[in-house]
């Protein structure tokens, strides 16, 4: 396999004060190194699948940059492919508290390094914000099966409460998943994040990663070319799973003009014919997300193919499978299947049953927009 080019740019922050100290001594490891496959959003400028590598400098005079190296393979061989290396650190650290058991809930965050966080006057104005600014990615366990679980969320204002520890607010969570505000979902304390504004190393891959796992490095260099022991370095894992293809999951399911909550859909005992879901689409590359002047502004992926309706019973027993055709350049909005009377008669469909909203596009499939239809409490 072609072990991929890293492309390094320029900015990001520094790891604070810097001590005095010899010029020549070993140089230490970088701080909170992360790297991550990057979503489309990020990457559409390369069009192309891309992993990002970002840490904080040590706190060294005889410190003087950084060389990624990567493997196809834990145990290598680990290799370089171009001359330039990295003198600047990104923004990185860990999750220093969540609390949600507060309102709103509380969500600190500990940098590496010293750097002033940028704050929004508004949500509106974040939202409208074309640069994707603000947005921080959180490296989580993978889940029961080993699938990688890594969030990527955007926070309105950051709040400096200690030094270098920041109060995140009215932050949009799991930008790839289920979205919601304030909402900690799987995130927990000690967990490493990078705030995305500035990504010292981005890693072109070619589509056959897909599938694969990217094993990366990153040597520290003293400031007369003395390099760390790479068998010192402990890899850092990069499940590849294709972000840059993988479609967002549907939005805000309704049925009949009532809309979920948490998940769940309550039955009207006055709905006793068809039921019309609506749900609004999104697109992995944001197009549209940032024009506030329509809500219902964001356009389906360039790639877009159909919908998957998935209808459950009371057990999650798959009834039946339905699928909605539209158009690519058909209006946001359009986004209705009717679930006939004569087909919920035909399925046996009785309450409670769960839906699932799944968008399909030519090189990927989305993870489902789920909710369940319920009686109400005591119903």
């Amino acid at each position: 396999m072609t072990i991929p080019a890293c492309v390094f740019t320029g900015g990001g922050s520094g790891g604070g004060v810097v001590p005095p100290g010899p010029p020549n001594e070993d140089a230490q490891s970088v701080l909170y190194p992360v790297a991550f496959e990057m979503p489309a959003e990020l990457s559409i400028q390369t069009g192309m699948m891309q992993v990002g590598v970002s840490f904080t400098k040590p706190n060294q005079l005889a410190w003087s940059r950084a060389i990624v190296y990567t493997s196809a393979n834990v145990g290598g061989p680990y290799v370089t492919t171009i001359n330039q290396q990295s003198s600047i650190g990104g923004i990185t650290g860990s999750i220093s508290t969540v609390n949600p058991n507060v309102t709103p809930p509380d969500l600190a965050i500990l940098l590496g390094g010293d750097a002033t966080l940028y704050s929004f006057a508004t949500m509106d104005d974040m939202v409208a914000d074309p640069t994707g600014k603000n947005m921080m990615f959180v490296q989580c366990p993978p889940d029961y099966y080993g699938n990688p679980r890594n969030i990527f969320l955007r926070y309105q204002t950051a709040t400096l409460g200690a030094p270098r520890m920041w109060w995140l607010a009215n932050w949009i969570y799991d930008l790839l998943g289920d979205i919601n505000l304030n909402i900690p979902g799987i995130l927990a304390v000690s967990q490493s994040i990078a705030i995305l504004d500035f990504i010292p190393v981005t890693i072109v891959l070619p589509d056959t990663w897909i599938g694969n796992t990217l094993y990366v490095k990153i040597a520290s260099v003293n400031n007369i070319g003395v390099q760390q022991d790479l068998s010192t370095i402990t890899p850092l894992e990069v499940p590849i799973v294709g972000l840059y293809y993988k479609p967002l999951a549907p939005q805000y399911l309704s049925i009949n003009g009532q809309e979920e909550n948490a998940g769940i859909i309550y039955w009207d005992y006055g709905w006793s014919g068809d039921l019309v879901m609506t749900w609004y689409t999104r697109n992995r590359f944001n197009s549209g997300g940032y024009d506030l002047s329509r809500t219902n502004n964001i356009g389906r992926d360039p790639d877009f193919v159909r919908y998957r309706i998935e209808i459950y019973n009371y057990a999650e027993s798959l009834i039946n499978t339905y699928y909605l055709y539209l158009h690519i350049h058909q209006f946001p909005g359009d986004e209705t299947w009717i679930y006939t009377y004569a087909d919920r008669m035909a399925d046996v469909t009785t309450v409670p049953f769960k839906v699932k909203i799944y968008q399909e596009d030519a090189q990927g499939v989305s993870d489902p927009l789920s909710v369940w239809v319920e009686y109400p409490t005591g119903g």
